[in-house]
């Protein structure tokens, strides 16, 4: 994105909402750009936001992983109870190299781990929204869902992830299938 288009995005933004509830603080935002992790394109006067996220829902016997919450380091928590686990991919990068990542970063799992895990592509799906993250910015979603089958040997009561940047943990929980009818 050029600096014009940066300066243009931050004066269309509500940025006093940002960093408050559930909003990311825009510094946040910036990142996830750099990284290319997204993109912010114009359309009719207005910014969205695009990104890919692979999703993965991860079952363990009779049992499946959901992101329960998120603890910011300022004390909010974002209660979210979000079926599996999901990641940005990068630009670039191939959905089942992200899948993979998405087990090694959010659960913890070694390399070695991670080959004893059974990934099965499941679908594409997309969506449009307004970010809860990033208040005022509309965001258009690629999804690409995979299942996989963790081995019962790296069960583990909760899961938590944290961010590189301390702005974050991340808490994961296991649902007994038979409960998410």
């Amino acid at each position: 994105m050029q600096s014009k288009t940066m300066k243009d995005l931050k004066n269309f933004l509500p940025l006093h909402l940002y960093g408050k509830g559930q909003a990311k603080d825009y510094s946040s935002l910036l990142q996830e750009i750099e990284k290319k992790e997204s993109q912010i394109i114009w359309d009719n006067n207005r910014p969205i936001r695009l990104i890919k996220v692979c999703r993965v829902r991860v079952i363990c016997g009779d049992q499946e992983l959901y992101e329960d919450r998120q603890v910011f380091s300022d004390g909010r928590v974002r209660k979210r109870g979000i079926r599996g686990l999901a990641e940005k991919l990068f630009k670039d990068e191939k959905e089942e190299i992200a899948a993979k990542r998405a087990l090694k970063e959010e659960l913890g799992l070694s390399d070695e781990a991670s080959t004893l895990v059974s990934i099965h592509f499941n679908g594409i799906d997309n969506e449009e929204k307004e970010s809860p993250s990033y208040p005022g910015l509309k965001t258009r979603y690629l999804f690409w869902d995979f299942i996989a089958y963790l081995p019962v040997q790296y069960w583990q009561e909760e899961f938590v992830e944290g961010c590189e940047d301390d702005v974050k943990q991340t808490y994961f929980v296991w649902r007994k299938i038979a409960d998410n009818n």
